[in-house]
């Protein structure tokens, strides 16, 4: 038996999916890892790139065949239950689907919210969203996450909202944020050094910098002095 996994290797990957044209004009859908050239996000080394990009980008085109064969709805969920161990999957998933079936946006939609997928996210958000202390607030935050990217931000809201979940549009887009940190604040954040309230205060600065300042809020013993520090950090 392989050993456990720490907090920090728990983290998934973000990830997107684009048309790329190459040089000879032939364009095909492949996954990406997107860059934030502020360093405000989450940039995992060349080899994790490696490894998992060429995983999603085998589901996704064992996806596209099922899709021809199968309902839409079956093959999204064994897609997104493959892939959901290592990786979100969300902004472009239903673009490139519906170019690559010749569906048009809306079809691909309403095969989304047919999905098991669809229904025990919901269930699963709306079943934390009350509680102070949420049983894992990464895994909250990254399927906040991943509604939003499937949907767009005002789509899931509404979504949301219809199922009794009436989360504020800075809320959905601070754990949007808080779903791109890196292993290293997300483990904080799992173990409960971090609150995700006082995770939504960080300063949008490069990663390793804002790393170092998340670790010195977790140092301090409670709530109010993690707050106060993070406002101090803020003020210069």
């Amino acid at each position: 038996m392989g050993r456990a996994l720490t907090q920090v290797e728990k983290t998934r990957l973000i990830v997107e999916l684009k048309k790329i044209t190459y040089p000879d004009g032939t364009k095909l859908t492949r996954s990406l890892v997107p860059f934030d050239i502020e360093g405000l996000a989450y940039s995992p080394s060349s080899e994790t790139i490696n490894e998992i990009v060429p995983k999603i980008d085998q589901e996704y085109h064992a996806l596209v065949e099922r899709c021809r064969e199968n309902e839409v709805p079956a093959a999204l969920d064994e897609f997104l239950e493959t892939v959901s161990s290592f990786a979100v999957v969300s902004d472009g998933l239903k673009e490139v689907l519906a170019s690559d079936l010749g569906k048009d946006l809306d079809s691909i939609e309403k095969a989304l919210m047919e999905t098991k997928w669809f229904r025990s996210t919901i269930s699963y958000v709306k079943s934390e969203f009350r509680k102070a202390k949420k049983t894992d607030p990464i895994e909250y935050a990254e399927s906040m996450r991943q509604m939003i990217g499937l949907f767009g931000l005002n789509k899931a809201l509404s979504l949301l909202n219809k199922n009794g979940v009436r989360i504020k549009d800075s809320t959905a887009r601070a754990l949007r944020r808080i779903a791109s940190e890196t292993p290293k604040i997300k483990a904080l954040i799992r173990e409960g050094k971090l609150k995700l309230t006082i995770a939504f205060e960080l300063p949008a600065i490069e990663e390793k910098e804002r790393e170092k300042i998340a670790a010195q809020a977790a140092s301090l013993e409670s709530y109010d002095k993690q707050k106060k520090f993070l406002k101090k950090v803020k003020q210069n």
